[in-house]
């Protein structure tokens, strides 16, 4: 039985750009009220300033980047910002918008580790993320998808 497609949890992520000013990019997830604004956004960040040996060997992280980059407990740094690539989700079939909310702060609050980038592994904010889609049940769809739009990814504003 298939979910419900919402417009509510928004999967947002801007791509590494090593001459750019966010030369690591970012992924994070916001949550939206009925009018589409953002009001809460989650992801995984270092939780001290970062080199080459802390991106290499890894350095204690914290949801949202609050220590040294300005989030706060229900803001990742980037809430409201845009982005190269962001999907809708297809929650679980029985599970209501509210729920699967409540399941993306439940899983935000509870994670913990260590921050570390290494030519794809680690753990970070794109692991942050794909295990967020994971332990919620979630389906990555494209942008557009609740309202019976789009076959592809879409820049999100």
């Amino acid at each position: 039985m298939a979910g419900t497609i919402t417009d509510q949890i928004i999967l947002k992520r801007k791509h590494i750009n090593l001459t750019g000013e966010d030369k690591y990019g970012h992924w994070w997830t916001e949550l939206r009220d009925g009018a589409k604004k953002p009001v809460e956004s989650y992801g995984w960040w270092p939780k001290g300033p970062v080199g080459p040996k802390e991106t290499l060997l890894g350095t204690e992280g914290e949801l949202n980047g609050v220590t040294n980059f300005g989030g706060s407990a229900t803001k990742d740094p980037h809430h409201g910002d845009g982005a190269e690539e962001a999907f809708e989700v297809e929650i679980p079939a029985g599970k209501t918008v509210d729920d699967a909310k409540q399941d993306v702060r439940t899983f935000a609050n509870g994670y913990s580790g260590e921050w570390r980038w290494t030519f794809g592994y680690g753990q970070n904010c794109h692991t942050f993320q794909e295990s967020l889609i994971s332990a919620a049940g979630f389906v990555k769809k494209p942008l557009g998808s609740a309202a019976g739009g789009s076959s592809g990814a879409k820049k999100a504003a």
